[in-house]
């Protein structure tokens, strides 16, 4: 990935049609590990200009992911627009080479786009392959962490006020839990203030009467 960053195209296919075998010997053909491979051999080809072997291995990456994620999954959908765009740039390569030998006339092809990778899509791809996952947390949904975090430090405060009650903390897996509703429901578009709507309109409260002991 280093040298397909820097431009060395051939001695990073080299390396990478090795990885594939490697992968497709240890981890079988289906795997996922071997659709990223294989999508990685298509960049560097289609890089070099060889969109006909790109669409060629961007197909067996598609099948994979297709079989193994579905159709409407994230990964096939990218591979998909990524069939369309090497598609595309395989036809114009055709027709300027039917340009070049004589055989159109016409003139004004569009050129061939090839777009060196940019180093933050080639750490990207370095940190997918090594495990290494970003989780992003957007200022919205630290905003209502926050405000979460306060109201249920106030719940605790009126609980330890009154008789019987005592100090109220929360350990690291309540912190943790509160954290992935903030964000599940946040993605999910529901507003802050109704993120608790279920929880109220479906709660009962029970008041038992106090007991009086005499001394």
């Amino acid at each position: 990935l280093i040298l397909h960053a820097v431009g060395e195209y051939e001695l990073s296919l080299r390396f990478l049609e090795h990885a594939l075998a490697l992968n497709i010997r240890y981890y079988g053909e289906k795997s996922l590990k071997v659709a990223v491979s294989y999508h990685l051999v298509a960049r560097t080809q289609s890089c070099m200009g060889d969109f006909r072997s790109a669409l060629v291995n961007e197909k067996e990456t598609y099948a994979i992911y297709k079989q193994q994620l579905g159709e409407n999954h994230e990964k096939t959908q990218e591979s998909s627009e990524c069939l369309r765009h090497l598609t595309q740039q395989a036809v114009v390569l055709q027709k300027k080479m039917n340009y070049a030998n004589g055989k159109l006339l016409s003139t004004g092809l569009p050129p061939i786009h090839i777009q060196p990778p940019s180093m933050g899509s080639v750490l990207d791809m370095l940190n997918a392959i090594n495990g290494i996952i970003f989780v992003q947390i957007s200022s919205k949904e630290i905003a209502n962490f926050k405000n979460e975090i306060e109201k249920r430090q106030k719940e605790a405060g009126a609980q330890s006020q009154q008789p019987g009650g005592g100090p109220v903390q929360a350990n690291q897996e309540e912190v943790d839990q509160m954290l992935m509703e903030t964000m599940q429901k946040t993605a999910a578009g529901i507003p802050f203030e109704e993120q608790d709507g279920e929880k109220k309109d479906g709660a009962v409260v029970e008041k038992k009467p106090a007991e009086v002991t005499s001394s």
